[in-house]
């Protein structure tokens, strides 16, 4: 099955300025799936740079290896977009330059659970965002979106394509592609996968979040939802008791990840009802 995953599947990584990680999260990759297929989108790196020269190079010795040039920095969710396009296999695994595989069976694991299901968009790590694609505890703006985090994930770009969307230049770069996806007619699910039992997350510098949601969505899409352009905010739904301890819950698998799901429970239940929520 390993070899069959390997040539249905091609790595999508953006970098830029980041050699370091980006050879760290190459090889740690190759080492586990030497024959998967890799597009490397040199995101505006100078002309002559390190960066640049040893993508070039590594396209040039390697066949498996593809590398796309942007002359400009368009930010790493065009970029991997433009993977997207370039890319002819059926399943595209996106990749941050900061992410290194630690063990095997990542890939195969996660195309068994992307394919237990026709519609399903992709398969990683899963959580609900806002329409800022803030994560938070409470529903602060609605809708909440079940967002598939790129840095590590295995897509269906049928399904991707179907939608009609791309990542965007945002701290939540997929946020259009999982909206449209949670509001398609026939669902196209993200589904959860541990992620972080096989990879490890490198630190980075992140852009900061955007400050209007009008960087992200059309004026006609920003009145669907609610949104007031003099307060700048979104008509707030007040989330129900299930709600409140589903969101408390989001929250406690990042601060009690040795806990127990029931564990968890008990603790989301104690926190919204310590909260005094009516």
């Amino acid at each position: 099955m390993t070899k069959g995953v390997q040539l249905v599947t091609t790595c999508a990584i953006a970098i830029n300025k980041t050699r370091a990680l980006a050879e760290r999260a190459l090889d740690s990759l190759t080492r586990f799936y030497p024959d998967m297929s890799i597009i490397l989108i040199d995101n505006g790196s100078k002309a002559g740079s390190d960066v640049g020269q040893w993508a070039a190079r590594l396209a040039q010795h390697n066949e498996k290896i593809y590398t796309h040039k942007i002359p400009s920095d368009v930010g790493s969710g065009p970029a991997l977009a433009r993977a997207f396009a370039i890319a002819s296999t059926p399943f595209i695994l996106t990749l941050a330059s900061h992410v290194v595989v630690k063990r095997g069976m990542l890939v195969e694991n996660m195309f068994h659970e992307l394919t237990e299901s026709a519609r399903a968009l992709g398969v990683g790590r899963v959580y609900k965002v806002d329409a800022f694609g803030k994560n938070g505890q409470r529903a602060e703006i609605h809708p909440r979106i079940p967002y598939l985090d790129p840095e590590c994930a295995l897509w269906n770009r049928s399904m991707y394509n179907q939608l009609g969307e791309i990542f965007l230049d945002h701290i939540a770069p997929a946020i259009r592609v999982c909206y449209a996806a949670a509001m398609a007619k026939n669902k196209t699910p993200v589904m959860r996968f541990p992620v972080r039992e096989y990879v490890d997350m490198r630190s980075r510098s992140v852009r900061p979040l955007r400050a209007l949601p009008s960087t992200i969505w059309s004026p006609a899409e920003l009145e669907s939802m609610g949104y007031d352009p003099v307060s700048m905010r979104f008509a707030l739904c007040k989330p129900t008791r299930e709600q409140e301890i589903e969101a408390r819950m989001n929250v406690s698998r990042e601060t009690m990840p040795d806990a127990t799901c029931g564990e968890r429970v008990q603790e989301a239940i104690d926190f919204v009802e310590s909260a005094g929520h009516e």
